[in-house]
């Protein structure tokens, strides 16, 4: 078992350039932190090295496969390789999953969406109900971003993602029988209430940016328009949480159907 006590060791500085994101996708690796999301990486098979604090060895030795690479580091080096306010002692090194899942029977379209959190929250909601592939506008954020890993508690582990150009995907996806459902707002055609919502066999659901919405040019593309009913005057809900309310009622009607 190697230990790394220098912050100048030139594996740490590699470590500290996985914080930008052109670095992570240049070199097809990121951070996790914490027990739970190591665990999960651990479960996905994507670990390469996990470091360790030194004086918190006995507390994850057992839990770690045999097989797996361990670095001793110490406090001033978890620091400089952290990106959480109070860092935990075991980070490990990820590779970038391997994109797998091709087109499912219910997808999630994600355009332009900055925030990620709400991309980390996204994919959670997304295990939680059975959507197993979305599909990213290119300029969306970074799936491998620390809050958007953080945010999904491990979910980021379970959800096939792909980044593409939106509307060449829903032209290819029309053409595989699929129905293209959007949700936006203040638009002279009347959009159905949730609720009466009858999905269809193949099902692709497309949600905009937080601030801007679905731009024009794929709104031109949906099928039909869903509209979630609100109360007390509040017009939008926060992305995230449309996602989750619109997706578990695609989850019940496949548990019911």
């Amino acid at each position: 078992m190697k230990e790394i006590t220098a912050v100048n060791n030139p594996l740490i500085q590699y470590l500290r350039t996985l914080q930008k994101s052109k670095n992570r996708y240049q070199n097809h690796q990121f951070l996790v932190e914490g027990w739970h999301l190591v665990e999960k990486a651990l479960e996905a098979e994507v670990v390469l090295t996990v470091f360790i604090l030194n004086n918190q060895l006995d507390n994850y030795q057992n839990k770690l496969p045999k097989n797996i690479k361990i670095i001793l580091v110490n406090q001033a080096i978890i620091k400089k390789i952290s990106q959480e306010v109070t860092p935990q002692g075991i980070i490990a090194l990820c590779k970038f999953k391997v994109v797998t899942e091709k087109s499912p029977n219910n997808v999630l379209l994600l355009d332009k969406i900055q925030d990620p959190s709400n991309l980390g929250a996204i994919l959670r909601s997304c295990s939680a109900f059975g959507i197993n592939k979305i599909f990213l506008s290119n300029d969306s954020v970074d799936l491998y971003n620390h809050k958007v890993i953080s945010a999904s508690q491990g979910a980021i582990f379970n959800v096939s993602v792909e980044y593409c150009d939106l509307i060449s995907l829903i032209i290819k996806l029309k053409k595989e029988n699929y129905y293209l459902y959007g949700t936006f707002l203040h638009e002279t055609n009347k959009p159905k209430t949730l609720e009466t919502i009858k999905f269809q066999a193949k099902n692709a659901i497309l949600f905009g940016n937080e601030g801007k919405g679905i731009n024009q040019d794929l709104r031109n593309l949906v099928d039909e328009n869903i509209l979630i009913k609100t109360t007390n005057n509040v017009e939008s809900l926060n992305l995230a949480t449309s996602v989750a309310i619109t997706i578990y009622s695609l989850f019940i009607t496949n548990k019911l159907s």
